[in-house]
């Protein structure tokens, strides 16, 4: 997406990636959807990440295993 399409559709109140209308509240530029798609592919990203270099981060190791339990 261009900076265009982005200015032009965060003008207008639509959600900036898919272009629906009625953003979650005015001050977000992303709808429902397409924060929950952002949220779980930076989670994804993030434990792809750790499980790699888990013994670098000894908080963010906890969270995430806290986050696979849930998931089980």
């Amino acid at each position: 997406m261009g900076r265009g399409t982005y200015s032009r559709r965060k003008a207008e109140g639509l959600c900036v990636r898919c272009g629906r209308p009625n953003p979650r509240a005015p001050d977000r530029v992303v709808c429902g959807p397409c924060g929950h798609s952002l949220s779980a592919q930076v989670l994804d990203t993030r434990d792809r990440r750790l499980a790699q270099y888990a013994w670098k981060y000894e908080k963010a190791r906890d969270n995430w295993a806290r986050r696979q339990e849930k998931t089980r």
